[in-house]
């Protein structure tokens, strides 16, 4: 299962097409180059290409080791550099439970099993954002 969902993540960071025609030559200066457009780690290339059959087991291999020996297994060039994506969707739609939920979104968070200090990171919200206006476990009275 860990492989099939490797697999599909791949697929949907470098689809197939799209992703073949940059890799005009299957040399690690290549993948580092279009590390910026593409935004996942050499490593991740190599696999994709090797997939899409762009690379042979052989050539994969000789890659790799490569990555090694310039110690990019664990820390890729570019890695301190490039700016990760903020979720804007995610964000977007706690921001509409918000206003449109009398819970708020914290009810789905805490439903979820999660404390609002890991999702906030997660949707792209300050932890502060959850805390406003949370009734928490606080009843609300109507005065007669």
């Amino acid at each position: 299962r860990e492989t099939q969902a490797h697999k599909f993540a791949a697929a949907f960071l470098l689809p197939a097409e799209r992703f073949s025609a940059d890799v005009v030559f299957t040399i690690v200066d290549v993948f580092r180059a279009l590390k910026p457009k593409w935004r996942v780690s050499i490593a991740a290339m190599l696999m994709r290409a090797k997939d899409l059959m762009l690379i042979t087991e052989d050539h994969f291999e000789r890659l790799y080791r490569i990555l090694s020996r310039n110690g990019w297994r664990l820390r890729e060039p570019l890695d301190d550099t490039l700016v990760p994506e903020l979720p804007r969707l995610l964000t977007k739609a706690f921001e509409v439970m918000a206003l449109r939920n009398p819970l708020g979104p914290t009810s789905v968070i805490k439903a979820s099993g999660h404390s609002v200090h890991d999702i906030a990171p997660l949707v792209g919200l300050l932890p502060d954002f959850f805390e406003q206006g949370d009734p928490g476990n606080l009843l609300q009275f109507r005065s007669s």
